[in-house]
């Protein structure tokens, strides 16, 4: 037997040399635009920031203005109101009679009379506020030691809860 005229050739596999480098490019444009970004970033966050509504201040009781100077019932509300949002948040300012009314009985912290003379005071508030007349006579005084009494309670709920 004769060998093949044309013998295969066996190739060596050779090593792999490993990527080319990259070109170095001498321009700035790199560092700048990431230093416009960066920038960029800060400025919107401060932008935000700066955009955030702060908290809403509670009024105080000596701060409220009267309607109808009066009628001490709408100065009561409002202490009532003020004396809510401490208690039981900042959300609270902006709750309707119906609303506080409806939260205070699915919460158990006040007693049920205390929440009946807080109620009752916002209701009769109300009604002098929006129909423009007077609170007869017999309702102006109500409050009292009854007032005091539910806005020490309401006062001694957020000093519980740590607020």
């Amino acid at each position: 037997m004769t060998a093949p005229q044309n013998p295969v050739r066996i190739v060596l596999p050779r090593g792999n040399p490993g990527p080319e480098p990259w070109p170095e490019d001498r321009s700035p444009g790199g560092w700048v635009s990431l230093a416009l970004f960066v920038i960029l970033c800060a400025g919107l966050l401060a932008w935000r920031r700066g955009r955030s509504h702060p908290a809403v201040p509670l009024p105080k009781s000596t701060e409220v203005e009267q309607k109808n100077p009066q009628d001490p019932m709408l100065l009561q509300a409002e202490m009532i109101r003020a004396a809510l949002a401490r208690g039981f948040g900042p959300e609270w300012v902006a709750k309707t009679t119906e609303e506080i009314e409806g939260a205070l009985l699915v919460d158990a912290s006040l007693s049920a009379e205390h929440q009946a003379t807080l109620v009752e005071i916002l209701k009769q508030a109300d009604r002098a506020k929006f129909s423009g007349a007077a609170v007869p006579s017999d309702h102006s005084g109500e409050g009292g030691p009854a007032l005091s009494a539910a806005l020490d309670a309401v006062a001694a709920r957020s000093t519980r809860i740590g607020k």
